[in-house]
């Protein structure tokens, strides 16, 4: 995967950037209508995250999701909730609740349309928890909801936790990142450490299986820059096959002045692996390729896999490039359920994928995540 970086300096009015309404006459700003609380409460926070989702409902028309943070749910203060409404007649289509309800969660922090996370044709939405205890104490969370019928699609943590690292205090759709047919996921984690204390990260996370595909950082990483804090999609910045996302650093230097801010542009260009793709959907099954575990890991992790019938086993592990990275079993095995155990000691933070080839015609292959 190749990531492409573009600062731009913007001179636009934000708010006329945000409308659409660049060049238009002020006549074209129409109040269509105004929205409240279902579950309208004192210090609730509704409108404190707020996005288009595209047409969750299959009505036609695109519809919008308003998080409040500090909605009360149960007896529980600040738990938050987010609401999504048809676009056509403002009408409440649903309530979504976190699925790990915590005081002071601020489930609804953020808020965006994620594409069509599951291929199902409908739009879906995801929701950031920014201060839920995901991974470490306050490390947050993102949940991703169907758009049709409010399921819970897959539950976001950060590759790599910290207290107070606020992951969902950004959420956004990232188009399809790895070319694998679901739309992805941009996850900020403002506070998040690295080298610098609250510098900030962007955990793009895969839409398939929820694993950390690639993590921005900051190409001018500050102590407290909060790169992070907001972070949204601009499709098609390289062209056709490619996607990106905006991320702001609200409190860098940004032109040399103190907490001025600056954001960063990201182009995405996947290169593959399309050596690493599985069977299609339907083709008959001799091999079972288990998730492995621990994962994350580092730097060692078992890779388990199961046969219902002898053959000619390779098992490879390949980079996000595509690259062949190792060859951990060449050899005939029996029926039955096997282990091998990676050894990513002498290889770097990242995503890695591993492949597993039966009689040369069956194969499945899985993502790992190697954190040092």
């Amino acid at each position: 995967m190749r990531t492409h970086l573009l600062v731009r300096t913007l001179a636009l009015c934000a708010a006329c950037l945000a409308s659409g309404l660049i060049g238009r006459p002020a006549s074209c700003q129409e109040l269509t209508r105004t929205l409240t609380s279902p579950t309208v409460e004192a210090i609730g926070s509704f409108g404190h995250s707020v996005a288009g989702v595209g047409d969750v409902d299959g009505s036609g028309t695109a519809d919008v999701v308003v998080g409040a943070q500090n909605e009360t749910v149960g007896a529980t203060s600040q738990v938050g909730r987010a609401h999504v409404f048809d676009g056509s007649s403002g009408n409440i289509i649903r309530t979504l609740l976190s699925p790990n309800p915590v005081s002071s969660g601020f489930f609804g922090a953020s808020v965006s349309g994620a594409g069509d996370v599951n291929d199902d044709g409908n739009a879906d939405v995801v929701v950031g928890a920014r201060d839920e205890d995901g991974g470490a104490e306050r490390a947050g969370r993102a949940y991703v909801f169907s758009g049709a019928n409010g399921d819970l699609l897959l539950t976001l943590q950060s590759p790599n936790p910290e207290m107070f690292g606020l992951f969902g205090a950004s959420v956004s759709g990232a188009g399809d990142v790895d070319d694998d047919g679901h739309a992805d996921l941009a996850v900020g984690s403002e506070v998040d450490f690295g080298a610098l204390s609250g510098a900030g990260r962007v955990h793009i996370m895969s839409g398939l299986d929820g694993g950390a595909l690639q993590t921005l950082v900051s190409p001018d990483p500050e102590a407290a820059g909060f790169f992070g804090r907001s972070v949204a999609a601009t499709g098609a910045l390289l062209g056709p096959g490619s996607d990106g996302v905006i991320v702001g650093a609200m409190n860098e230097d940004g032109g040399g002045s103190f907490n001025a801010g600056r954001a960063y542009v990201f182009g995405f260009e996947f290169a593959g692996p399309t050596a690493v793709q599985g069977p299609p959907a339907g083709a008959p099954r001799g091999l079972l390729l288990v998730q492995n575990r621990p994962n994350p890991f580092n730097p060692h992790t078992t890779i388990e896999f199961r046969l219902s019938r002898a053959g000619a086993v390779i098992l490879q592990v390949f980079d996000a490039a595509g690259r062949e990275i190792s060859t951990l079993l060449e050899r005939t095995l029996a029926a039955g359920s096997h282990e091998v155990v990676f050894d990513g000691a002498g290889l770097a933070s990242g995503v890695y994928h591993y492949r597993l080839i039966v009689d040369g015609e069956e194969s499945d292959s899985k993502r790992m995540l190697l954190v040092k």
